[in-house]
């Protein structure tokens, strides 16, 4: 199978020539480290989630392989259409609004209109409750975000990262290990996606 991994936000995401850092961890202090932003720690998870994927034999390839490459947003898009890709995977960490700082916790997986994006979605997630809990009903669709045009594709919201819990979690290598393993197993083993994917991407 053939999969693109998308670690939100980083160089190009907005602005070419410009790095969108995303959410950043609240402790940060003065020069921050790629760790403690959303773009970092995506990029962190999608390199892991890589490794765990081609070991299974699969094909991947990233939208963004290092912390200074990038692609806009319809270029990501654009990747996986080249690639025929059967899965996009868009790696996300939330925020929550002020109102809810430091309250909000877990994952989320969203999807954009399609039912097979929306199962798989929900393949994943319940994947990752027994190791990051649901935020909500786990699984969301969202029309908005321009990522997931493509056919079949998912952002996974890996947690908060202004909540100290999900970010504890999120930064602990076996934690992070035990994750991608769960996403990879949720996607890299579900027939369904190749059936989905032989009919064509509808971008």
């Amino acid at each position: 199978m053939i999969f693109v991994i998308d670690p939100g936000h980083g160089m190009d995401n907005r602005n070419k020539g410009s790095y969108d850092p995303g959410a950043v961890w609240p402790g940060a202090r003065g020069k921050i480290p790629n760790d403690q932003t959303e773009a970092g720690l995506a990029l962190i998870y999608a390199l892991a989630l890589q490794a765990v994927l081609e070991e299974g034999g699969h094909t991947v390839h990233l939208t963004r392989p290092t912390w200074d490459t990038g692609r806009s947003l319809s270029a990501r898009v654009a990747l996986a259409k080249r690639s025929k890709a059967d899965l996009l995977v868009s790696l996300h960490l939330n925020a929550a609004p002020d109102a809810l700082k430091g309250k909000a916790r877990g994952h989320e997986c969203l999807y954009r209109r399609q039912p097979w994006s929306a199962a798989i979605a929900r393949r994943i997630s319940d994947a990752l409750a027994p190791i990051i809990p649901p935020h909500g009903a786990g699984v969301v669709e969202r029309k908005d975000l321009a990522v997931l045009a493509y056919t079949p594709s998912v952002l996974v919201e890996l947690g908060f990262i202004d909540h100290d819990e999900d970010y504890a979690l999120l930064m602990d290598a076996s934690n992070r290990a035990a994750i991608c393993a769960a996403i990879a197993k949720a996607i890299g083993m579900e027939p369904q996606i190749s059936q989905i994917s032989q009919k064509g991407p509808n971008v």
